[in-house]
């Protein structure tokens, strides 16, 4: 009887373990899978948005770089995307990838984000990266995603030439669920306190594209040459200071 006690507590045990992995490793659902556009479209540097609620020495930087926008300065082509908030897609779709234990969001800007769905060791303090890393949990049918170890250089709320910077400390959560089979939600809250006076909250709405091929817009890099301190498109042909002389004859 003893044994056959034993053998109960074992198996409500393991049960229950395997109840916890379940729900700490849920995937996404795969009606999830595949290209979404954004309704309605998105229009580039964030003119079609109202404003965020930004600190009054931030809203000048901010004013000040869509004016220049407005009379006719060139955008800044060659910087790549930061993670800040916005779900992306500006200019096309974004396409969601599932696979066990991870969504992938890929913006046909080239931004790639791996939200993390199974129990993952999570550095107290994360090196910052133009993604960030995010980490999602179940509340019932949406996904809860924290996004921590932002790049606090990325400019906000786009990367407009002389917009504020992020700054330290950032910290973004989305909630994500599908409201129909073909409309998919994301509302969004990000917290700066650097540059905001209070969470940035906005709702993204994207309906799904019957396409089975990407066709991404690629950015240039940091660094980029051809890009001066102004973010205009211009090619540099002063040689690197560190070049080595040429050869002998």
């Amino acid at each position: 009887m003893k044994r056959f006690a034993a053998g109960l507590a074992m198996v409500a045990v393991f049960a229950a373990a395997t109840a916890t992995d379940a729900q700490e490793r849920r995937d996404a659902p795969a009606a999830w899978s595949g290209f979404w556009l954004p309704t309605p479209a998105y229009v580039p540097m964030g003119f079609g948005f109202p404003p965020p609620p930004l600190k009054p020495e931030a809203k000048a930087q901010l004013d000040a770089a869509r004016a220049k926008i407005r009379a006719g300065a060139v955008p800044d082509y060659c910087r790549p995307l930061k993670f800040v908030g916005y779900s992306w897609g500006n200019t096309s779709e974004i396409e969601l990838l599932v696979t066990p234990g991870r969504l992938t969001l890929i913006a046909d800007d080239g931004l790639v984000r791996r939200i993390y769905l199974a129990a993952v060791d999570v550095p107290m303090d994360p090196p910052a990266t133009n993604t960030g890393l995010s980490i999602g949990r179940w509340a019932g049918d949406t996904l809860v995603v924290e996004t921590t170890g932002l790049n606090p250089s990325a400019g906000f709320p786009f990367p407009l030439p002389g917009a504020p910077a992020l700054g330290e400390g950032a910290r973004i959560v989305e909630r994500i669920r599908l409201a129909d089979k073909d409309t998919l939600v994301f509302d969004v809250e990000t917290t700066a306190p650097a540059i905001l006076a209070a969470p940035d909250v906005k709702r993204f709405v994207y309906k799904r594209a019957a396409k089975d091929i990407a066709y991404a817009t690629p950015l240039c890099v940091d660094g980029d040459r051809s890009v001066d301190a102004e973010g205009r498109q211009r090619f540099d042909l002063t040689p690197p200071k560190d070049l080595p002389p040429p050869p002998p004859g």
